[in-house]
């Protein structure tokens, strides 16, 4: 027996298709009838769309590089390839946010006039099933509409980027074709906005803040600065370094002479003191009978030696050794005094002072008072030079801090400069980049549509196809669960049997007029 393939692709197979097609011609052209009209219904129904299109092409510019910080000598190398720019494009045209704009703009009640009606009964008990299911979102009632009006407006909104071109083509569907050339005018116009508020880069104001911190640094610095000169004079400083130097180099040469001086006297003293206590005193002089001229010399020598102890006390102790030594001297002289005035007899030998001797004291006395003194010069001297240093040390001290407080004034000052030239720097670019065009321009701008979109046309022609592919397969399924067969020649081919005869199906009418003849 043959497949049934092979029977369909047979020629009497055809025909036999046909035929039951044939007998089947009322239930087909009702089924067709009825495709028809359930498509000229809905094509009735629905309302035609008139779209609005408009096309924007997109420039490559930096909006898509890298973008370094204000100040910053980094160069901007690296940017986005053509189909990273359109799909950024065309994400922000899609963005919800955006479709909300437009809604709110031009208003749902002008947009989707069923959507601001009131619901009906059925439409309330979807949405109270809607929401036992999925809790809604809590907003006000404009709100509320907009939200619901998004997904409407998203699938009547269509964005197409080029695939090989960097053409944006937008296009919009609604029933009053002058509200479609609005929605697509103000989705270009917020879309403008948007991307420009979405890729301007504002750095000015951090850069801004920058510079009043700096500026306020400055003025810190500057203060700090005239509060430590006001308080040290620092206008003198050059000039009471140079008068501590002066002061220092002549106190340093005094205590070298003097130091000199000091050693050149203890020799000369130590000199004196040997000659001092070698050379006798007194020697004899003379004899004498006169007692009224030795009691004058006498007196006058002591008056001599009280006059030159009076002048030792004055650089000398009271217990230095020089003054004992002429204490010793003035009381002989005194006991020579007391005795030529007791007896009253002339001496017959007079003696007298050793005016070497006297000389030597007179040096000695003169040599330890100058010795004295320059020990105490070059003490004041050792005492003056260690002042000088404490002083110069800490002018030293101050012009090290005033050096500081002047580095950091100048350090603020440069700060300063630089953030203040990177803030004109930025704000020149900035105002640059909100006075120049958009790189998305517009190639041409929505009109309003004269024509619809051929959307009845459409559901017409898918239901005449609809109609035809439902007759075919009518007819198929129809010859394929009919019993017998419509030609001997498809029954002798099936059965591999010969066909004597071939009795033809007889309906009740056929079979009335055979009883009726009999």
């Amino acid at each position: 027996m043959s497949s049934t393939t092979h029977r369909f692709t047979s020629a009497d197979n055809l025909h036999e298709l046909v035929e039951t097609g044939f007998m089947l011609r009322r239930r087909l052209l009702k089924f067709a009838l009825l495709i028809l009209a359930i498509g000229l219904g809905f094509a009735l129904y629905v309302k035609p769309s008139y779209i609005a299109t408009s096309q924007m092409v997109v420039l490559p510019s930096t909006e898509y590089t890298f973008r370094p910080t204000a100040g910053s000598r980094s160069l901007a190398n690296e940017a986005l390839s053509l189909q990273n720019m359109m799909d950024s494009e065309v994400a922000i045209i899609r963005s919800a946010d955006l479709a909300h704009q437009v809604i709110a703009t031009i208003g749902v009640r002008t947009l989707y006039p069923a959507l601001a009606r009131k619901p009906g009964l059925l439409d309330r008990l979807i949405t109270t099933i809607h929401n036992l299911v999925v809790p809604p979102k809590p907003s006000s009632g404009s709100g509320a509409l907009i939200e619901r009006a998004i997904p409407v407006f998203e699938s009547h909104l269509d964005v197409i980027a080029g695939a090989d071109n960097d053409v944006i083509t937008i296009r919009f569907g609604n029933p009053r074709p002058e509200v479609a050339r609005q929605v697509v005018a103000t989705l270009q116009k917020l879309y403008l906005e948007r991307r420009r508020a979405i890729f301007t880069d504002r750095q000015s104001r951090a850069v801004a803040a920058a510079v009043a911190v700096q500026r306020r640094a400055l003025a810190t610095a500057e203060d700090n600065l005239t509060a430590f000169q006001s308080a040290h004079n620092v206008t003198q400083f050059q000039t009471r370094e140079s008068i501590l130097l002066s002061q220092q180099g002549g106190m340093e040469q005094d205590l070298m002479a003097t130091r000199s001086k000091v050693a050149q006297l203890s020799t000369s003293l130590a000199a004196l003191r040997r000659a001092h206590s070698s050379v006798p005193r007194s020697i004899p002089l003379r004899q004498s009978t006169n007692i009224g001229e030795r009691t004058m010399a006498l007196r006058s020598s002591l008056d001599a030696l009280r006059t030159k102890l009076a002048t030792m006390l004055s650089n000398y102790r009271p217990s230095s050794p020089e003054a004992q030594d002429l204490r010793a001297q003035i009381a002989t002289e005194t006991a020579l005094l007391a005795h030529a005035t007791a007896n009253g007899a002339p001496s017959s030998l007079e003696s007298g002072q050793n005016p070497v001797f006297g000389q030597i004291d007179l040096d000695l006395m003169q040599d330890t008072a100058s010795l004295a003194a320059a020990r105490t010069r070059a003490q004041q001297d050792s005492a003056g030079l260690a002042h000088i240093g404490t002083q110069l040390t800490r002018l030293d001290a101050l012009k090290a801090k005033l050096g500081n407080l002047e580095r950091q004034k100048d350090l603020a000052a440069a700060n300063y400069a630089n953030a203040a030239k990177t803030l004109s720097e930025r704000q020149l670019v900035e105002q640059v980049d909100a006075e120049k065009r958009a790189n998305v321009r517009v190639l041409s701008p929505p009109v309003v549509p004269l024509n619809p979109a051929p959307l009845r046309k459409l559901i017409m022609l898918a239901a005449v196809i609809l109609a035809l592919f439902g007759a075919v397969l009518i007819v198929i399924l129809g010859n394929f669960f009919r019993k017998g067969a419509l030609f001997g020649r498809v029954l002798e081919a099936d059965t591999d049997i010969p066909l004597l005869g071939i009795i033809p199906e007889l309906g009740l009418t056929q079979m009335h007029q055979i009883k009726v003849s009999r």
